[in-house]
């Protein structure tokens, strides 16, 4: 309690500037930050241990039984160490996007203090308080977006402090609350088991230095008992939900699949070129990512290791902080240069690599300085200077381009808000679907409702269908909707488009009277564009189960249709025939055109591949 008195005694000034950072960046996460999608679907989970105390998001999927929550689902990327503490906040306060940020802002506290902590307890405390905010425009969105790299980060940079202190006072209890804190941050994400190396680096150092090797090695397996304990509870758990050992162990086959998936590992290489291109293709794409110079990559693989070379040459002590720090980020750097490809470069995946590499070069290069140059004062300065400046150099752009980054998410978290508004002013027993893997986990934890799967669910009376930013941009959902339900746009903005639908589309058409009846038939997929002219058209999906359809005609008069039909590859429609139906009368438009339309089909040899 005294060594805590007088840090906090030494360091007020610091303190103060921490807690005025994490008050204004919660403020900003208030006013700004939004769960992100991936970030929806976990905390789907908090949502569903508070209605109903099962760890399972609500992705349906024609694989799994419709009527049933997905327990454990293997999308779920953030663990229980944050979905628990989240899951309890909406027991007590209700279902709210504030709430299932709390945590992960609370730990990201504690992840900036950590870093202001061993930055400054070694290059004095205006370092720490530089070195703090210059990684806030690099971390934030994590947290406030609802991920939980940052909150593995925190974890992970704690059981190193927590393992270093007991590898010098040597109690087994020290080694045991390392491996609670190692199951813990393995637990959050499994990913954290990229350290896993560096404590067998420690466990092979210690067994050849010490000459009590049992003893050393009893070390280790208490550790080892330590992260086995939450380990254990939270399997115990799964496997109790799950209803059986068959279950448990056909799960697992799952999620080993989809981690070697995820991680990369299951690609493709391409032999020699394809590894060099790999390499130079993410290297470059990390400097751009962070607006570092590539070259300052290179830097932070082979300044630490040519010190620590030195080091041992020369008899000096090398900190064992440093090796931890550098050797997470080298494993780190071996994965991401060697393994991950294509869509999986992510800055969330890389960023508390990041965050280690810098601050271990800048603790060597501190250490350099203080020690060789410190009583030249001149070059002392310069030396500090330059540091500065070079890490302002990275600072500012970053700092520039997050802001931007602020002015959209806080657009979007207004939109959104506005989507949200609209569901909660519908009927209470109002169903809401999405498709696929579209099935808007941001906007459905945000309004605190179910997201069922239109494709494997039957309609219900008063039925919306959910079209998020995501679905926009990478799917072709509601034209497949289109085709297959009548719908009626009742809401949108840039964010979020929300549909009545109803299964009685022919009906509703034909009732209104103006419409284009397409008797076609296709082998395999396609759409079908209509354009009406002025920017009026309309799109559907198309199937070879799919006989006719029935596409609304605006009501104003049109002197010309284009009907385009979008093949697979080296298919065409064979057309049938095309009506349009006006004021009850019925007008041929092809085979031949029998209306005073000017009627265009376009329906060549498809050449694209993609459903």
């Amino acid at each position: 309690m005294n060594k805590i008195k007088n840090y906090m005694k030494n360091n007020w000034i610091s303190l103060v500037i921490l807690a005025v950072l994490f008050v204004g960046l919660y403020v900003v996460m208030l006013n700004n930050c939004l769960l992100d999608f991936d970030a929806g679907m976990n905390f789907q989970v908090s949502k569903s241990l508070a209605d109903n105390g099962r760890y399972a998001t609500n992705y349906m999927d024609v694989d799994y039984n419709a009527s049933d929550s997905l327990l454990f689902d293997h999308k779920i990327q953030t663990g229980s160490p944050i979905i628990f503490p989240t899951a309890l906040l909406n027991v007590i306060f209700g279902v709210k996007p504030m709430h299932m940020q709390i945590v992960l802002c609370a730990v990201y506290c504690v992840f900036l203090f950590l870093i202001y902590y061993v930055v400054s307890k070694r290059l004095g405390r205006i370092a720490g308080i530089l070195t703090t905010l210059f990684f806030v425009p690099y971390t934030y969105f994590n947290p406030f977006y609802g991920y939980g790299e940052v909150a593995m980060g925190t974890v992970m940079l704690l059981t190193f402090l927590v393992f270093l202190y007991a590898r010098q006072n040597g109690k087994f209890r020290y080694y045991f609350v390392t491996g609670l804190l190692f199951g813990i941050g393995y637990l959050t994400k499994t990913v954290f088991m990229i350290c896993a190396p560096t404590y067998f680096l420690f466990l092979v150092y210690d067994l050849v230095k010490s000459s009590n090797r049992k003893h050393e090695f009893k070390k280790y397996l208490t550790l080892v008992g330590g992260f086995l304990v939450p380990v254990a509870i939270f399997e115990l758990y799964k496997l109790i939900s799950l209803g059986g050992i068959m279950q448990y162990f056909s799960w697992w086959y799952q999620e080993l699949a989809c981690i070697l998936t995820e991680s990369g590992t299951a690609d493709e290489v391409g032999g020699i070129t394809g590894l060099l291109s790999r390499i130079v293709t993410n290297i470059v794409w990390y400097g751009d990512m962070f607006n570092m110079l590539s070259l300052f990559l290179i830097v932070l693989m082979v300044f630490p290791a040519v010190y620590f070379i030195y080091c041992w040459k020369k008899g000096k002590k090398i900190d064992e902080l440093n090796i931890c720090l550098y050797f997470v980020f080298m494993t780190y750097m071996a994965w991401w240069l060697l393994i991950v490809s294509g869509d999986r470069l992510s800055e969330r995946r890389i960023m508390i690599a990041n965050v280690f590499g810098i601050t271990n070069s800048l603790l060597l290069f501190g250490k350099i300085v203080k020690e060789n140059f410190k009583k030249s004062r001149a070059l002392y300065g310069i030396l500090t200077v330059a540091a500065a400046v070079i890490m302002g150099f990275i600072f500012v752009p970053k700092c520039i381009s997050e802001y931007g980054g602020i002015v959209k998410s806080h657009e979007r978290k207004q939109l959104i808000d506005e989507a949200v508004e609209f569901i909660r002013s519908q009927p209470e027993n109002s169903s809401y679907y999405g498709s696929g893997w579209w099935q808007n986990p941001t906007i459905a934890v945000e309004a605190n409702v179910t997201m069922h799967n239109i494709d494997c669910e039957e309609l219900k009376p008063d039925s919306y269908f959910v079209e998020d930013v995501y679905m926009k941009v990478n799917s072709d959902t509601l034209n497949d909707m289109r085709s297959r339900y009548y719908v009626e746009t009742v809401f949108e903005n840039d964010e979020c488009v929300i549909c009545k639908i109803s299964d009685d589309r022919d009906e509703k058409i034909a009732k209104k009277g103006d419409y284009i009846r397409i008797d076609a038939a296709m082998n395999y997929w396609g759409k079908i564009t209509v354009d009406y002219g002025g920017g009026n058209l309309s799109k559907y999906n198309y199937n070879a189960n799919i006989d006719h359809i029935s596409v609304e005609a605006p009501n104003t008069d049109f002197p010309e249709v284009t009907i385009t039909f979008d093949n697979y590859k080296g298919e065409t429609t064979k057309i049938n025939s095309i009506v349009y139906v006006n004021d009850g009368s019925n007008v041929q438009l092809a085979p031949s055109n029998k209306s005073e339309l000017k009627v265009n089909i376009i329906n060549e040899v498809g050449t694209s591949t993609e459903p």
